[in-house]
């Protein structure tokens, strides 16, 4: 089975004043093609200090990171990942235009991004503060995958909607992984949603993973007290 990632002994350390703070401490993940890891925590346990090392956002002060294809990423809230002066449908294309579409053909693979995200035409129209948060989200995902990546990496994705959207985006991007393949580095602090989206779950506190396996595994049988505490947390 094709691995799209491969991080290992990653390290992010940040200084303030005289005190140091390791956001990431010696993290290893690898995430196969059609699979989707569940990444959980609380907030502050560096989960999305992680992700953004993984799409080089942030540099590593350590370790190496190896992607076997694009990946790109998908925020927790939709309203700020676009820009507010400009239309959703102009924040799509824009993703063409830098990989040097035409302006037809752009137009043409971005009306089925519209479709296979099941989002209306006339909302490419519509500024981010104009649509809801699902309506939104649901043109970030468009922009996600409009250049077909091996990776997305959905950090709190769903966290910033009510559960009713909640659900329908998860059906969406399980949608998404049957259909193309696609992986996901799912990033929550909501066990129950990933239960729903992941096969298997590495638990993310500190700066450390403390453990990572099957999904039914970790819920039925946590090894860590760490893991123990967010399953009843989440009872």
């Amino acid at each position: 089975m094709k691995t799209v990632l491969d991080a290992k002994d990653l390290v992010k350390t940040y200084h303030k004043g005289k005190s140091m703070l390791c956001a990431v401490d010696h993290v290893s993940l690898t995430i196969h093609q059609g699979e989707c890891l569940g990444l959980v925590g609380e907030s502050g346990s560096g989960k999305s200090t992680l992700a953004r090392m993984i799409t080089s956002l942030v540099e590593s002060d350590q370790g190496t990171i190896l992607l076997n294809g694009k990946v790109h990423m998908v925020f927790q809230n939709p309203q700020d990942s676009f820009d507010p002066r400009r239309t959703l449908g102009d924040g799509i294309m824009e993703v063409f235009r830098n990989h040097g579409v035409s302006k037809a053909d752009a137009k043409q693979q971005m009306n089925k991004l519209l479709s296979i995200v099941e989002l209306q035409s006339e909302m490419t129209s519509r500024y981010p503060h104009q649509v809801s948060g699902g309506q939104c989200q649901r043109a970030a995902i468009a922009r996600a995958i409009a250049m077909h990546p091996d990776l997305v990496i959905c950090d709190e994705a769903t966290s910033a909607l009510d559960v009713t959207v909640q659900a329908q985006i998860i059906r969406l991007l399980k949608k998404l992984q049957k259909e193309s393949g696609i992986s996901y580095l799912f990033i929550s602090h909501d066990l129950a949603l990933v239960q729903a989206m992941c096969s298997r779950v590495a638990v993310m506190h500190k700066g450390k993973i403390v453990e990572q396996g099957s999904v039914s595994k970790i819920i039925k049988h946590p090894r860590s007290d760490y893991t123990r505490t967010l399953i009843n947390s989440a009872i």
